[in-house]
């Protein structure tokens, strides 16, 4: 069974681990492995990660299976770059990560649902996001989720830019 939860401190060292495995198969296959490192080292540095944590606008829940982390979902604070179509209040879903060895259990469909349910608490009315477009794996699944791309943006990975899509999910 699968427990989900707010994330805390003494996990940093496991969100740590889970972002290393999983941050690199979000990203293109041609992306080169320094601009992946770079990434790693400066997004989910463990300051930066203690910086999150401490941040109230921010959600960190994680998916734990057997007492390992093997999920990670972050609702962020962050403003679409374009609006949000038929949307008052959207919510930035800014991290969706599953451990590889937890693939197909699921675990993103509950981690995804947990974020719905919290924006629609929180009065929000759709939850937007941004993923690579060469992402097959991740676009698969939120279409199949109910999600639709709206726009576009690039996205750095180190010194590497990447086209990113939009995508809004509405929670009505």
């Amino acid at each position: 069974m699968t427990l989900i939860r707010d994330l805390h401190t003494e996990d940093i060292p496991a969100l740590t681990a889970l972002a290393h495995v999983s941050v690199p198969l979000a990203c293109p296959p041609d992306t080169k492995r320094e601009d992946i490192d770079q990434h790693l080292d400066a997004v989910y540095s463990p300051g930066n990660l203690a910086d999150w944590l401490a941040n109230p606008a921010l959600e960190l829940r994680g998916a734990f299976s057997d007492e390992q982390l093997v999920g990670l979902l972050m609702l962020g604070a962050e403003a679409s770059p374009v609006p949000v179509p038929a949307s008052r209040s959207a919510r930035e879903l800014s991290k969706l990560y599953v451990h590889p060895s937890a693939h197909g259990q699921g675990i993103a469909a509950t981690l995804l649902a947990d974020a719905r349910a919290r924006a629609r608490t929180q009065g929000h009315d759709a939850l937007w996001l941004s993923t690579s477009k060469s992402n097959a794996r991740a676009l698969a699944f939120y279409r199949k989720q109910g999600f639709r791309e709206f726009g576009e943006r690039q996205f750095w990975v180190g010194n590497d830019p990447q086209p990113d899509w939009l995508l809004v999910l509405p929670l009505d």
